[in-house]
């Protein structure tokens, strides 16, 4: 494999002419840079005109792996990234293509994906009545709750409430058990100029906050946070 030494423009190029964009940011250059920005070592690699960004990970002991997520992989790319990956002294390659490969030359090990393993994908361009009509009946019902309420949503391109918004993360994350990236990965990420925020408010407060990446004509939700209090008002459907 040989490492990419062209533009990030020719390098979105190639995924975004991608039969399906659904999780491709992953593998955008602007991706890349904010991983770069948390510590991660990103390698972007070419072979026979197929790009892939390759995300790699520290193991205790001074171990490491590779994660490729989210990219098309030729057979023979799947054999020159394990050798790629041997010349770095990677211990394993946890792979998450968009198609299946061959893996049967190598020692595999089933995981549970890092990425979802469902996803909806929503064309804006439609009206709200079109786009309302196929949603959930609770879901257009508390969407229409969280209106009459006096819920509003705002745009937030350069972060000014990160604070808030994870503050409402933590809340989130301790009412539904899961754990969260420490508030600088989030504050890296609203860096980029691909992320924004979205707020809900009701009577001037922040009720509920969600994290968006943006790459080519696709928007990805990635972070969702509500707080405790006005439950009631449906605030994060209204997002």
């Amino acid at each position: 494999m040989i490492q990419f030494l062209g533009t990030s423009q020719e390098w979105n190029e190639h995924f975004l002419n991608e039969p399906s964009q659904v999780g491709i940011f992953l593998q955008s250059f602007g991706w890349g840079e904010f991983q770069k920005s948390v510590g991660v070592n990103v390698f972007r690699f070419e072979e026979i005109h197929q790009k892939i960004q390759v995300f790699e990970y520290r193991l205790p002991l001074g171990q490491k792996y590779w994660y490729v997520p989210r990219v098309r992989m030729h057979q023979k790319v799947l054999y020159a990234l394990h050798e790629e990956a041997k010349k770095h002294g990677v211990l394993f390659i946890r792979l998450e293509p968009t198609a299946l490969v061959d893996a049967s030359k190598f020692k595999t090990v089933a995981v549970n994906s890092r990425q979802p393993h469902q996803t909806s994908v929503i064309e804006c361009n439609k009206s709200d009545e079109i786009l309302l009509a196929g949603m959930h009946q609770k879901t257009r019902y508390n969407i229409r709750l969280a209106q009459k309420k006096g819920v509003t949503v705002e745009l937030d391109y350069e972060g000014k409430e990160i604070g808030k918004f994870y503050s409402l993360l933590s809340e989130t994350s301790e009412r539904n058990e899961f754990k969260t990236f420490p508030r600088s990965y989030y504050e890296q990420q609203i860096k980029c100029n691909e992320a924004f925020l979205l707020h809900a408010r009701v009577e001037g407060t922040i009720i509920a906050s969600q994290l968006f990446w943006r790459f080519g004509d696709t928007l990805t939700y990635l972070h969702g946070a509500s707080s405790n209090a006005h439950r009631e008002v449906m605030a994060p459907y209204l997002i």
